[in-house]
Parts: C-alpha cells; sequence; structure tokens
C-alpha cells in the first residue's frame, strides 16, 4: 500500500509515515488541479525544506519512490528534452 502526501505535507505527517509505513511507501501528491497550484508548489518546497526528512529520504518521496512504482512512466520522462521535463 502506497500513501501520498497531499494537503498533508508537514513535518509531523512525513515523520508519521515514515515511523509507520516506511518512507518508501510515500509517494508525493498535491491534488492539482483541484488544489490551486501555488499550494501544491508550497506542497513540494515544505518537503524539499523538511527538517525531518534526509536528503535520500526528500528523494525518494519526490520522485524516487513513483519511478520504482511506474518504471516505464519514469524512462518514458528520462528521455524528454530537458527544457521539457516537469
Amino acid at each position: 500500500m502506497y500513501w501520498d502526501t497531499a494537503l498533508s505535507a508537514s513535518d509531523p505527517v512525513l515523520r508519521m509515515l515514515r515511523d509507520v509505513v516506511g518512507i518508501e511507501q510515500v509517494l508525493f501528491g498535491t491534488d492539482f488541479p483541484y488544489l490551486r497550484r501555488e499550494l501544491a508548489v508550497n506542497a513540494k518546497h515544505r518537503i524539499s525544506e523538511s527538517s525531518e526528512l534526509n536528503h535520500l529520504e526528500k528523494d525518494a518521496v519526490l520522485g524516487g519512490n513513483a519511478s520504482h512504482l511506474f518504471p516505464r512512466m519514469y524512462s518514458s520522462v528520462q528521455n524528454l528534452p530537458a527544457d521539457s521535463k516537469p
């Protein structure tokens, strides 16, 4: 089972997810387009700046875990020109 960070990218929630389910089961999520774009961007920033996660855990949540879950999608994104990557 996987968990996402939509509307819950705060340090207490990230700590709980890491401790209870393991950071390898956590995916970055935003609920965009239902959530305003600036709130989605802010959620990514909060994870990037979190004091609860080390850099490997942040990388995992912000894309590494999804690349393992969806390897074909990840390889397709990697083949895009650099200026068109999300």
